[in-house]
């Protein structure tokens, strides 16, 4: 059973066979620089994965429209996370598909997926610091 520790949170305790830590992983290493991807990706409850990014803090929405450094800011908060979301799922899609040489990495319940029809796929941020829901 692991605790993954991130931004200040603890998440877990969950099975090593439902797990990838992928932002530390050495598929993720060998791709170079530059890609964004999320804290990890776990397997729970049957067919429900979650792709999870975990941050301190976020831009209020209720700041947004107070400037254009704001506006942006805020954008490219978001665009980041969404990046690291769509980067993550590539990156686990071409594992199960037997791209890379070594997946051991991963997670016997995540590598064995067969039908990803049947699969719901979750992408969660988690912030540590929002003053509250609407945040």
């Amino acid at each position: 059973m692991s605790v993954i520790p991130e931004s200040g949170m603890n998440f877990g305790k969950y099975d090593e066979e439902d797990l990838f830590h992928i932002e530390t992983s050495e598929i993720y290493k060998k791709l170079g620089d530059g890609i964004p991807t999320v804290e990890f990706i776990l397997k729970y409850n049957g067919n429900n994965i979650v792709f999870l990014e975990a941050k301190k803090s976020c831009p209020n929405v209720a700041n947004k429209y107070e400037s254009k450094e704001k506006e942006l800011k805020f954008e490219e908060y978001y665009g980041s996370i969404t990046e690291k979301f769509i980067s993550s799922l590539q990156i686990y899609l071409a594992a199960i598909m037997n791209r890379y040489q070594d997946t051991s990495e991963i997670g016997d319940n995540l590598r064995s997926v067969s039908n990803m029809k049947d699969v719901k796929l979750k992408f969660i941020l988690v912030v540590k610091n929002a003053e509250d829901i609407t945040w």
